[in-house]
This record gives structure tokens, C-alpha cells and sequence, in this order.
């Protein structure tokens, strides 16, 4: 999913740094953004969802601005395999995720070109229905950093419409869970997301 959506984002952001240069670098009100994305969690596949970030200027310049954030996505991947002489294998994976955020982001102006490092904690459920066996039942959780790269286009005094890429890395742990057997990993994951949404200042 990361990767078809790739030059399309890529598209967008190198016409909304042209858009930033006009601008005056500060981000003056508080906004809020309501937003769709989509991209790999760690662990989980392609997963697509909605997000709800809010937007605090700090400073006396206005060129920073707090950002937590507070989203959720869903995903549904169908596998099949096949191992003569074995009969195939039919699973499917659904996946429940969440995620918190805090950035930190530098503004090139209201509706321009914006970038920051931040930190995100992100809790999900994975159930793994297998043919004939019972659900295996994945909790994995990551908290590490990213850094988000985006922009907006304005549509009026209040409104704009916002494109960004996040880059993740963080620390996973996974408990694996099925009727009798429980097991637990851990690593250094990383992960990709883009999102489309839109923006509203106050």
C-alpha cells in the first residue's frame, strides 16, 4: 500500500514546499487536523485508518507547534498456501490497531510546508484464523520515534487540506497467544505511513 501511494505523496509535498516558500514561517492559531492514512505497522501488514491530530503554536517566533495525536486503523489480508501432497492452507489476518502520538513540528507558514521528530505508542490485535485450527491471537505494542514530513494547501482563512509521510522506528514486543501455548518476541522494528486530510484552525 506504502508503495503505490508513494509518488502520488511525493507529488504533493514538492507542490506544497513550493507553496510554503511564499509563506511567512509562522504557524499563528490552533488547528486541528482530521486525516486518513494508511501504510505497514511493524508487525501487522498494510493497515488504513483516520487520525485526529490537534496543533498548539509555542514560542514567540510561532514557527513550532505541539501536535498530539490520537489514531486508529483496521486491516484484512487473506493468505492461501499450498504444500503437496499436504491439502492448502487457508488464513486470514484482522487486524485492530491504535496509536498516540506527540510531535513536535516546525512550520513554514499556515498552509505551508511543515516537518518535526516525535514519539508514538502504538497497541494493536492480530487474529490469525487458520483452516481447520484454532485462532491464534497476536498483542503486539511499539514506542519509539518518527518524523513526519508534510504540508497544506489552503482553502480559505480556516480551512486547508494537509498531505505527510512518517517514518517510524521503534522497540516491538508481541505476545503470541493460542488454546495452549503462549510465546513472547521481541526487536527493532521500523514502519511507513502517508495520509490525506483535512485541516482546521480555530
Amino acid at each position: 500500500m506504502h508503495r503505490s501511494g508513494m509518488p502520488w505523496t511525493l507529488a504533493v509535498l514538492s507542490a506544497i514546499a513550493a507553496n510554503a516558500l511564499a509563506g511567512d514561517g509562522k504557524e499563528t492559531r490552533v488547528s486541528g487536523t482530521i486525516s486518513l492514512w494508511g501504510g505497514n505497522t511493524a508487525v501487522e501488514g498494510d493497515v488504513i485508518g483516520a487520525r485526529l491530530q490537534l496543533h498548539v503554536p509555542v514560542g514567540q517566533g510561532n514557527h513550532w507547534s505541539v501536535s498530539p495525536g490520537l489514531g486508529y486503523g483496521y486491516g484484512h489480508a487473506e493468505l492461501t498456501s499450498s504444500t503437496p501432497p499436504l491439502p492448502s492452507n487457508h488464513s486470514q489476518y484482522t487486524t485492530s490497531y491504535w496509536d498516540t502520538m506527540l510531535d513536535f513540528l516546525y512550520s513554514g507558514g499556515d498552509d505551508g510546508f511543515y516537518c518535526g521528530p516525535g514519539l508514538f505508542y502504538s497497541p494493536s490485535k492480530v487474529t490469525q484464523t487458520l483452516t481447520g485450527t484454532p485462532d491464534v491471537t497476536f498483542k503486539p505494542w511499539t514506542f519509539g520515534a518518527q518524523l513526519t514530513v508534510g504540508g497544506g494547501i489552503p482553502l480559505g482563512p480556516k480551512f486547508g487540506l494537509t498531505g505527510s509521510m512518517t517514518q517510524r522506528a521503534g522497540f516491538t514486543k508481541n505476545d503470541r497467544n493460542t488454546p495452549s501455548t503462549e510465546s513472547k518476541s521481541s526487536g527493532i522494528t521500523h514502519s511507513t505511513q502517508f495520509s490525506v486530510g483535512l485541516r482546521v484552525r480555530f
